[in-house]
């Protein structure tokens, strides 16, 4: 948010909204969209296939509307989102996967918090974040038009933009000093 000059001191513009909306909301869907396609992945390492997830288009089987996750049910030039998925991957669609016995295992195994790729959600909040950007009068009634962006945000760059003013999580923060501090003290 403060990247893109959002912060608590902008009037009509509430974070909680924000965040309810991209936690609540729009991520599950996300998540909920992408637990088939997580599933064809975990069927193709079963059948040792290695596809290149890099090649997956997220773009082809996604976008936002003001802020709200849509799919393309049927993505250009494809029946459907595993047709998709297939192609793009180079491997070929079979007859008959056991992909819904995957996907159920998925889904009982809380795969969707734990085992979708980072990319892929990386892929999802930087969207998501450039779509609230440009449709910043839906959410506010005292911004008209969005503030000047000062850098491009984008999926290759948006570690570097985001860390800096990231807060580690509590968990991670005891992790490196109960690990790494004490291992360099050590020495």
């Amino acid at each position: 948010m403060e990247a893109f000059r959002f912060t608590s001191t902008n009037e009509g513009v509430g974070k909680g909204r924000f965040f309810k909306n991209f936690r609540l909301k729009e991520y599950d869907h996300f998540k909920n969209y992408l637990a088939t396609i997580m599933s064809w992945v975990i069927l193709w390492r079963r059948n040792g296939e290695k596809p290149c997830l890099n090649d997956i288009p997220m773009q082809e089987l996604f976008y936002f509307d003001n802020g709200s996750l849509k799919r393309y049910a049927k993505p250009t030039g494809y029946s459907n989102v595993s047709h998709c998925i297939h192609s793009h991957v180079g491997i070929p669609y079979p007859k008959y996967s056991g992909v819904k016995q995957i996907l159920s295992e998925f889904n009982t195994a809380s795969g969707k918090d734990n085992f979708i790729r980072g990319k892929y959600v990386v892929w999802f909040f930087v969207n998501f974040i450039l779509s609230i950007h440009q449709n910043i009068s839906v959410f506010s009634s005292t911004i008209a038009k969005p503030p000047k962006l000062h850098i491009n945000l984008g999926t290759s760059n948006f570690a570097v933009i985001v860390a800096p003013r990231a807060r580690i999580p509590r968990c991670l923060r005891s992790f490196l000093k109960s690990t790494c501090i004490v291992h360099s003290n050590a020495q």
